[in-house]
């Protein structure tokens, strides 16, 4: 809890099991992949000094993405690592895409 106030259960707890399976997996994904690939990369992209960077777009997009998994500074940093290997995979995807248009 290092930047956001407990939460005192997952704000999906109470909902079936249904609809927690589809936020976990379909719709919880899919936003984190819109955030902290596709609009990070571009808004980063957009800052002189770090658009030709790859690698420190990678890496701050990668915080933020850890960040925005306050529930301890453990999981701030796995999740932040984690985020390193999407943002890699997702510059991969993006430059094999350049060379097939």
């Amino acid at each position: 809890d290092l930047f956001l106030p407990p939460i005192k259960q997952h704000p999906i707890k109470e909902d079936p099991a249904i609809i927690q399976i589809l936020v976990g997996v379909f719709a919880a994904p899919v936003y984190e992949t819109v955030i902290f690939q596709v609009f990070l990369f571009w808004v980063l992209r957009c800052i002189p000094f770090i658009k030709d960077r790859v690698y420190l777009i990678i890496l701050i997009a990668s915080i933020i993405f850890g960040l925005s998994h306050s529930d301890g500074i453990t999981y701030i940093v796995v999740t932040a690592i984690i985020g390193v290997l999407y943002n890699y995979a997702y510059w991969v995807y993006q430059k094999k895409n350049e060379k097939v248009e």
